[in-house]
């Protein structure tokens, strides 16, 4: 509900927690519930890599125009022009953003963000927009100089959500706060098709996890699927030492992916290494 109030009256929301806290449930939810009038943008800050520190950038302006990589830079700047207008400052901004794209000589200086801004403004003229930019603890300089260049956007419908580990120079902030014991409760009961654990387990799992969902989620399947979570009297139970050792969520989930089929473990691998961080669709 809070998220909901805040977006009724922001133009740069961030939501910001732990990993595994629900950032990526919340937008995700955000998004399946946008009307389908809003124009939706996505992108993503990543923390290495060759070119990251524009890329959040260039696949807003991608994602915007339909320009493709490797486009020809005419045929770049003659869309670019269509969907800015023809007023001076809409003409001034088509060249730093072919440069953006890399379809000039010239590499991306700091009128590119300047650019960026011009062109989401004009995208939400033509219809509400909603831009999304996941992971922007990572954001480098020039990210950040368009957050700070969309605050002062006025009398356009264009909304920017941005998910962060650590505070971000936005108006409004929504931080995401671990589960209560009841509530942790709720989501493993869920988890066993309604069936509920002991007290005691509940205790446990609840205390192991510090009601982060994602590590608490995996970690009652990584219990379950490896037989350490048992049924007895008034619920599921956790075997004998099932939890002597708290363990980081990065462990649960490396037991969890050693018990998949070996193509599955291979394609995971695979990911991990080609794709990192980086998991969009096109590259899977």
């Amino acid at each position: 509900l809070e998220f909901r109030r805040v977006l009724f009256r922001s133009r740069l929301v961030s939501v910001v927690g732990p990993p595994g806290i629900g950032k990526s449930r919340l937008v995700g939810d955000l998004l399946r519930n946008v009307d389908p009038g809003v124009r939706v943008l996505l992108a993503r800050c990543l923390s290495y890599g060759d070119g990251v520190a524009f890329l959040p950038a260039i696949d807003l302006v991608r994602d915007a125009t339909g320009i493709p990589p490797g486009a020809d830079a005419e045929a770049a700047v003659a869309a670019l022009r269509a969907l800015l207008g023809a007023d001076e400052r809409a003409e001034a901004a088509a060249a730093p953003l072919v440069r953006l794209l890399g379809l000039a000589e010239d590499a991306p200086d700091e009128a590119s963000m300047w650019a960026v801004r011009l062109l989401l403004e004009a995208v939400a003229r033509r219809a509400p927009l909603l831009v999304v930019l996941d992971d922007a603890h990572w954001a480098a300089a020039p990210t950040r100089d368009l957050l700070a260049q969309l605050l002062e956007t006025e009398d356009v419908p264009l909304l920017v959500v941005a998910t962060s580990r650590e505070p971000l120079p936005t108006r409004d902030e929504v931080r995401l706060q671990p589960l209560e014991p009841a509530d942790c409760d709720a989501l493993v009961r869920a988890l066993l098709d309604g069936e509920p654990v002991t007290p005691e387990t509940g205790r446990s799992l609840f205390e192991t996890s510090g009601g982060n969902p994602l590590f608490l989620e995996e970690l009652v399947l990584d219990l379950r699927d490896s037989g350490r979570l048992v049924r007895a009297d008034g619920g599921w139970s956790v075997a004998a030492g099932g939890l002597d050792v708290p363990r980081p969520l990065e462990s649960v989930l490396a037991a969890r992916i050693a018990r998949l089929p070996a193509v599955t473990r291979e394609v995971v691998g695979c990911a991990s290494v080609k794709i990192g961080r980086a998991s969009c669709r096109e590259r899977v």
